[in-house]
C-alpha cells in the first residue's frame, strides 16, 4: 500500500508526566501525549492520560508475563528458550561394576563395589 499524500504530521504533546498533567486542561480529547521522564505514550480519555504501552509484569504460574533467563538455560535470536541437558557428576573413583546408591543424608551418590556377584 502506497503513504498517502497529501500527509497531515502528527504534533505529540510532548514533558515530562508531571507537566503533562498539570497542563492537562490543554490537551484536547483522543490526543496523544509523549512522557519522556517514563519513555511512554498516553491518550487523553474522558479527562485522564491513559497510557498506551504495554508493561510487561513478572510471570507467575498463573499469569503470562516477563521471566529472567538463568542458568542452563538459553535464548536464541527468534527468542526460543531451550534448557540444557542437566549433567550428574559421580563421586571420584567410580569403575565399572559399582553399584551406586544415592545418600540422602549426605546430598550425594555413593559408590559401592560389587563383589557377591550382583547379590545385594
Amino acid at each position: 500500500m502506497p503513504v498517502p499524500s497529501p500527509r497531515t504530521p502528527i504534533c505529540v504533546a510532548r514533558g515530562n508526566k508531571a507537566d503533562l498533567l498539570a497542563n492537562l486542561a490543554s490537551i484536547q480529547e483522543g490526543e496523544i501525549a509523549y512522557a519522556f521522564d517514563e519513555d511512554a505514550l498516553y491518550v487523553k480519555e474522558g479527562g485522564t492520560l491513559v497510557r498506551t504501552t504495554a508493561a510487561l509484569g513478572i510471570a507467575t504460574n498463573t499469569t503470562l508475563g516477563g521471566i529472567k533467563i538463568g542458568a542452563n538455560l538459553t535464548v536464541a535470536s527468534d527468542g526460543t528458550v531451550s534448557a540444557a541437558p542437566p549433567t550428574t557428576s559421580l563421586p571420584p573413583g567410580v569403575q565399572n561394576l559399582d553399584l551406586l546408591q544415592w545418600d540422602a543424608t549426605a546430598m550425594t551418590w555413593a559408590a559401592n563395589r560389587i563383589t557377591d556377584g550382583g547379590n545385594f
